[in-house]
């Protein structure tokens, strides 16, 4: 665990301390960089009792939430550089991806401020969903009629269910998590989940295939399944 920590902790940052995707030696900042990294840092804060660690996590969601997130209608974006946004307004995969980071902050580390600008992005998430329970590939409102995505869903719904099991996210209902669990079981045939987007090329570049690549559906929606089911428990 602790080799894994090193490794992520010395992985290039920007200026602000943001970690990058990849080792280029552009600034290029990517969501998923985010959503990958963060978890891991928040739990081990836990974990550890390490609060430069926790303090690393927060950094990694409040960066991204202040200089990859479109002020207006707070919407994700799939990364920035230099100030500039880049990639698709609303990609769904990506507001997953940060998703996930928000809700790892908010169940392991102990940050109110963060936390309350992690519960904003939450409710303003929920008021792009689709009127089935489900998110699409893009959440933009400039494509209303953007398909559903299970992998988009399924990564929103693990982030939001961090939050749930510390209490927190209390702007998402009970009812609101049993009506995306059933609409979720729609894409499912026979144990496969359909209804997945491919994977990404980086910024603009994502697949309009579905279903060719359902990895992506597969893993998203049974991890919020299972934290889902473990919520139903502890309730």
């Amino acid at each position: 665990v602790r080799e894994c920590l090193a490794g992520i902790l010395a992985r290039p940052t920007d200026k602000y301390g943001e970690i990058k995707y990849d080792r280029n030696e552009n600034d290029a900042i990517l969501v998923d960089g985010t959503g990958m990294a963060t978890p891991f840092l928040a739990r081990y804060s836990a974990e550890f009792d390490d609060a430069e660690v926790g303090r690393i996590a927060v950094l990694q969601v409040t960066n991204f939430l202040k200089m990859g997130v479109d002020p207006a209608r707070h919407l994700a974006f799939h990364g920035y550089e230099n100030g500039t946004f880049g990639g698709e307004m609303g990609w769904g995969r990506g507001t997953g991806y940060l998703m996930m980071a928000i809700g790892s902050v908010m169940r392991y580390c102990h940050d109110e401020d963060a936390i309350a600008k992690c519960e904003e992005f939450i409710r303003w998430t929920f008021k792009y969903m689709k009127p089935e329970y489900k998110f699409g590939w893009t959440l933009s409102p400039l494509e209303k009629d953007a398909p559903s995505d299970t992998s988009a869903t399924g990564m929103i719904m693990w982030g939001v269910m961090q939050a749930k099991l510390k209490g927190l996210a209390s702007s998402v209902s009970d009812e609101t998590l049993r009506a995306i669990a059933k609409a979720g079981l729609t894409d499912v045939y026979d144990g496969v989940v359909k209804g997945s987007s491919g994977g990404a090329g980086g910024f603009g570049a994502y697949s309009e295939e579905y279903d060719e690549n359902n990895g992506w559906g597969q893993g998203g929606l049974l991890s919020f399944y299972a934290l889902y089911l473990k919520y139903l428990d502890n309730k």
